[in-house]
């Protein structure tokens, strides 16, 4: 693989990484707007499954059931 390459997929490379740290914390954080949206009737509830992974690690982490749940009153949630 040559210098230029390198370069050229290096850009590449840097936004697959950077993507890949932040839809885990964007799925994490669209769970308070989207709770928020389906009581404001915006959204029906039935786009909430999209969360059930979250909810069911919640279920089984102390830690990461507190940070959700804390994050989910801020938006009006139960």
């Amino acid at each position: 693989m040559t210098d230029t390459d390198q370069r050229k997929r290096g850009p590449f490379v840097g936004c697959l990484a950077i993507a890949a740290l932040l839809l885990p914390l964007a799925y994490f954080l669209s769970i308070g707007p989207v709770i928020w949206l389906s009581k404001k009737g915006y959204l029906s509830d039935s786009v909430r499954v999209v969360y059930t992974p979250l909810v069911l690690l919640a279920d089984i982490c102390k830690p990461i059931h507190d940070a959700l749940w804390w994050y989910v009153g801020l938006w009006g949630g139960p």
